[in-house]
């Protein structure tokens, strides 16, 4: 019985995948040996779908595989999606399709965590969104639209840091826009932030400010302190640029304040050179 041979083979990698038992490496390489037995009989002229859905689950076993190279093992996971992906096309099997796309772009994520080629945040972040357009169902919908914005934002800030100011704000203003229509309040602060912080670089005082405080009152509304912190330094900074030396104490007090209540010992001490300065500069001025 060939066929259910590679059937239990495929099934018996998928509880190697989930043991809990035994050492998480051993679990996985015995994974990958099944699934690779499986393909033996599994082959695309014979069983293309079962071929296809063998390529993605070897590729997810890579992609958590412990051994080896880790940029090695990603390599292998990208090229069996890709794989997985010439049968699995949106015509012939639109929510597999959907499910591969998805997994191709974590891939392609971690791999920017060890390489940082901005092409593959950019892949990824086009996977992310056809998977978005392609499941029927919401739930997964809405969770791969907020991945594709999480692609979007690190895309800015990668752009930004390789002083490509104009397209890290173009990829940053969309994964607000993308934020906004999963109705990830948070998120959409940590974007407001980002980019009031690149108009700031930009020396776009004015468009800084009115970022700052948006950023700042859904820090607020969701009280995370972390946010309103960051929030309140940035404004701290820009208010001593403009020299608004008394807005800016005010700003960097209640930033040290928060970061005193955090415990974020490295950050207090740096804000508290800035408001020291301030300080200083007040000082200074005419009466």
């Amino acid at each position: 019985f060939p066929e259910k041979w590679a059937a239990t083979q495929n099934n018996l990698a998928s509880a190697c995948s989930d043991r809990i038992r035994g050492e998480r490496a051993d679990n996985l390489e015995q994974a990958i040996s099944f699934y690779e037995l499986a393909l033996q009989v599994y082959t695309r002229e014979a069983f293309p779908e079962q071929w296809a859905m063998t390529q993605n689950n070897l590729a997810s076993a890579y992609s958590d595989r412990i051994r080896g190279e880790r940029a090695d093992n990603l390599e292998q996971a990208i090229s069996f999606y890709e794989l997985a992906l010439q049968v699995r096309t949106r015509e012939a099997f639109p929510e597999k399709w959907a499910m591969t796309q998805g997994n191709l772009a974590s891939a392609l994520l971690e791999r920017f965590k060890l390489t940082e080629e901005v092409r593959d945040l950019e892949q990824a972040i086009i996977c992310y969104r056809l998977a978005a357009e392609n499941t029927p169902w919401e739930s997964r919908q809405t969770d791969y639209l907020e991945k594709a914005a999480d692609s979007q934002y690190e895309l800015g800030i990668a752009l930004t840091q390789f002083g490509q100011w104009y397209d890290g704000l173009a990829a940053l203003e969309a994964s607000l826009q993308t934020y906004r229509q999963v109705k990830n309040r948070l998120a959409r602060a940590d974007a407001l932030q980002q980019i009031a912080r690149t108009h700031y670089l930009m020396s776009n005082f004015d468009q800084a400010r009115t970022y700052f405080r948006d950023a700042l009152r859904l820090y607020l509304a969701e009280q995370n302190a972390v946010g309103e912190a960051h929030c309140r330094s940035g404004l701290g900074r820009l208010f001593m640029r403009l020299n608004f030396i008394d807005d800016a104490l005010q700003e960097l007090n209640q930033a040290c304040e928060l970061y005193r209540k955090l415990e974020n010992d490295t950050r207090l001490e740096e804000i508290q050179q800035v408001y020291q300065l301030a300080q200083k500069v007040k000082e200074k001025q005419p009466l």
